[in-house]
């Protein structure tokens, strides 16, 4: 699920993309504008870039959770976000990107295929590293859209642990392969029937660090950066994403690191989450806690009975025993 598949390269080097870098991919795409143009939903706001027509090859391999780096000169990449859809859209093009003018004849100036993307990260990689050292390139920058060939990953995951670890999505103070090793536990544990506490055992600090991390990234990534309760996918003026993990029957009890123990939540649900206005029925769907004379109450009462907003893959849902112990922190029994 985490593993990085494949990195992109897009050279960004002239004013007029870098200005189109900032508007679209720093800045975002608001839902208002977008959802004009495709039925696809990223919620209130999305990264997105385009590609020309030369470059339909390399998105046609994209993959969601693939890599896409942006050079942008001074033999520096300073941007990188992931991959979480593609698709040929002149339209959306022609809105976001008009005036983009590289002396070319007719419409293929326009960039119709499009790549929305999250998880911006501000990043400062040494292209010739990238292009010299690692996939053995004769220039030491991209002269078009390309995926970084097989030779230059290869050398990345050797040299660094990661892809991930090397573009700066790892954790300090966590190893990349300490991570890496959470991050598989963590899927393999949905393999197995969930438990509602972590045994007791001896482990070093270096070992708890890295799986409370590798459960905070991969909650985010099955959640796709979105509030489990509201939909909200908001980001940072820098892409960094609101939504936070949050442990379904806690870790102050001692709650599992388990991905069927996680939801992402706003900060406003993650609160009312875990102070009791909102508990979880076994069918996953909302409840909210009945005190009308409580200020706030009035705000949480519409979500009464609505089903939370889940990960494609139900092996990732919460899981019954969770659920339950939650409620019955909270006083929820009696109110179902």
């Amino acid at each position: 699920m985490s593993a990085v598949g494949n990195v992109f390269l897009a050279p960004c080097s002239n004013q007029n993309a870098a200005n189109h870098l900032q508007e679209t991919v720093v800045g975002g795409v608001p839902a208002a504008v977008y959802r004009q143009y495709t039925s696809k939903d990223f919620g209130d706001c999305v990264s997105v870039w385009g590609v020309s027509p030369g470059g339909k090859k390399y998105t046609d391999q994209m993959a969601r959770g693939d890599i896409l780096l942006f050079y942008t000169g001074a033999k520096r990449y300073t941007l990188a976000a992931r991959v979480i859809g593609t698709e040929e859209n002149r339209e959306l093009a022609a809105e976001l990107w008009t005036d983009y003018q590289i002396g070319l004849r007719d419409d293929d100036e326009l960039w119709p295929h499009v790549i929305y993307l999250s998880d911006i990260v501000a990043v400062q990689i040494d292209s010739t590293e990238v292009h010299h050292e690692h996939a053995g390139h004769s220039r030491g920058h991209p002269q078009n859209f390309m995926r970084l060939n097989d030779r230059g990953l290869r050398n990345i995951r050797e040299k660094y642990g990661s892809v991930r670890s090397f573009l700066g999505y790892g954790v300090k103070d966590v190893r990349p392969d300490t991570f890496e090793k959470a991050d598989n536990e963590l899927h393999e544990k949905v393999k197995r029937t969930p438990e509602l506490t972590e045994p007791e055992r001896k482990e070093e600090t270096t070992t708890r660090k890295a799986r409370s991390a590798a459960f905070r990234s991969g909650i985010k990534e099955l959640y796709e950066y979105k509030c489990a309760v509201c939909g909200a996918n908001r980001m940072t003026p820098s892409g960094r994403p609101e939504v936070e993990a949050a442990h379904i029957y806690p870790r102050s009890e001692n709650g599992q690191d388990d991905f069927r123990n996680g939801l992402a939540l706003c900060k406003l649900h993650h609160w009312a989450f875990d102070n009791g206005w909102l508990g979880i029925r076994d069918d996953l769907t909302l409840l909210v806690r009945h005190r009308p004379q409580v200020a706030g109450f009035a705000e949480f009462s519409s979500l009464e009975g609505t089903r939370l907003i889940l990960p494609p893959d139900d092996r990732y849902h919460p899981a019954k025993i969770y659920l339950r112990e939650h409620r019955a922190l909270h006083g929820f029994s009696a109110e179902l």
